[in-house]
C-alpha cells in the first residue's frame, strides 16, 4: 500500500461557515471516507450538526476494517441510538454504498 499525505478540513466548521449560511432547505451528504467515519461522524455528533435541519439525510458506508484503528464501536444502528437522545429530530441515517456513479460516463 502507498501512503499519501493528503489535505484535511473540519467539515463541522465547514457546515457552519459555508452550507449554513445558505439556509438551504435540504442538505444531503454521502460519506464514504474510507474508515476516517469513525472519526467524522463523532465529531459532527459532538458539534451537534447531525439534526434534520442541519444536515437532512446520510449515506453512510461504514469500513468496519478500520474500526480499531479508531477504537470504535460505532455501527449504524448505535449511531441512530445515539441520534434518537439528541433534543433535535435527528438526520436520517442510511447504510447505504450506492457507486453506480462510477457507470455514469464511458471513458
Amino acid at each position: 500500500m502507498t501512503k499519501y499525505d493528503v489535505q484535511t478540513m473540519d467539515l463541522a466548521e465547514f457546515i457552519r461557515t459555508s452550507i449554513q449560511p445558505l439556509r438551504p432547505e435540504k442538505v444531503l451528504i454521502k460519506m464514504d471516507i474510507e474508515g476516517s467515519e469513525f472519526m467524522v461522524l463523532p465529531h459532527l455528533n459532538e458539534n451537534e450538526l447531525l439534526c434534520n435541519n442541519i444536515i437532512t439525510a446520510m449515506t453512510i458506508e461504514l469500513h468496519d476494517w478500520e474500526k480499531t484503528s479508531f477504537t470504535s464501536s460505532l455501527t449504524i444502528p448505535s449511531l441512530k441510538g445515539l441520534l434518537q437522545a439528541q433534543a433535535c429530530k435527528p438526520t436520517l441515517i442510511m447504510d447505504l454504498d450506492d457507486e453506480t456513479y462510477n457507470n455514469d460516463v464511458d471513458i
